[in-house]
């Protein structure tokens, strides 16, 4: 984390890359930063910036807006599959937003691709079903090699035409939903988060010593391994109260004002509190927690919650006290 905050309410920013991003761009925006990508403009960055999952997608648009290198074919596509095309006016909005920015964040999300053979060339996403040519549209997982790549291009990119902003690099958590790999989507996703992950790691670790202005947020890690229920019942999006804490963490090291330490505990013990209701008492625990109109939580609904985790938590002990058993944390002790 930086010594000290340098994100102010007027600092320019540009947030974009898998759909985790939408969640910092989005937090940023309703605490009153300025996120350039929340603004009318004709950027792709800005109508498709949580579409961009993997590292090409990302690098393309940095190449396109400050080199004017346009693909050859038509790569880019949204999600219910219309063309984006290269519009020039559209290039110069995302230039006039990266010649803007002084904070990059930008969030990677996964590792497979959708490419041209015969060019080389990649999709943004998986080729829409009318466009699908199976003599030269082929599918693979990028390498870790590729990915690092691509990483230090971005960045050599942002040091050539920005080279006083600060680039923050983000690893989103959402998992894969399927794979067009012959193996389990579990596996598919492991090994995409895994090649993503390692592949920032090395790029921190090699160009942090000399690049002050350059950081890795470790959201990716704070879902991951700070939870023991983050998912919500469709088993991708994550806890609004894992995500809300997630995003102070970010506003205590890198904004300035720092959101208070105090303000920062309050949220991890909130998001711990709900993360064991919901390992207690089902999804359910949560999802029908209320919100007034003023937007404060329901406390007779958490109070019942908290009331109903005590009697499970009191049952648990007398069935103990009857067998004479030992509690968990001594019996963790002496195991």
């Amino acid at each position: 984390m930086p010594s000290r905050g340098f994100v102010e309410h007027s600092t320019p920013i540009v947030a974009f890359g898998s759909c985790f991003a939408a969640n910092i761009s989005n937090h940023l925006h309703e605490r009153g930063f300025n996120v350039l990508t929340k603004k009318d403009n004709k950027a792709y960055v800005t109508h498709m910036g949580d579409g961009m999952v993997h590292t090409y997608a990302i690098r393309q648009q940095f190449e396109w807006a400050w080199l004017n290198k346009t693909p050859a074919l038509d790569l880019w596509h949204g999600y219910s599959a219309e063309e984006f095309g290269y519009s020039e006016s559209a290039r110069q909005d995302t230039k006039n937003l990266f010649d803007t920015a002084e904070v990059f964040v930008i969030t990677l999300g996964l590792s497979e691709i959708w490419y041209d053979e015969p060019t080389g060339e990649v999709f943004w996403r998986a080729i829409p079903k009318d466009r699908y040519d199976a003599t030269r549209h082929k599918f693979r997982v990028a390498t870790h090699a590729e990915t690092l790549a691509n990483i230090t291009a971005i960045h050599a990119l942002i040091r050539k035409f920005r080279p006083d902003a600060t680039i923050i690099l983000t690893v989103s958590p959402i998992p894969l939903t399927a794979t067009f790999r012959p193996v389990t989507c579990l596996s598919a996703n492991a090994v995409s988060k895994a090649t993503i992950r390692s592949a920032v790691d090395e790029f921190i670790n090699a160009t942090m010593p000399t690049d002050e202005r350059l950081f890795y947020f470790p959201s990716y890690d704070i879902v991951m391994y700070a939870f023991n229920h983050q998912w919500t019942e469709d088993r991708r999006h994550v806890y609004r109260h894992v995500l809300d804490f997630n995003m102070k963490i970010f506003e205590h090291y890198f904004c300035t004002p720092a959101l208070p330490k105090e303000a920062l505990d309050a949220s991890y013990r909130k998001a711990q509190r709900l993360d064991r209701l919901v390992g207690t008492l089902g999804h359910s625990a949560v999802a029908k927690r209320a919100t007034n109109d003023d937007g404060t939580d329901d406390r007779r609904e958490a109070l019942r919650l908290e009331r109903r985790q005590a009697r499970i938590q009191a049952r648990i002990a007398q069935r103990r006290a009857a067998r004479q058993e030992p509690p968990s944390e001594a019996r963790s002790a002496a195991g």
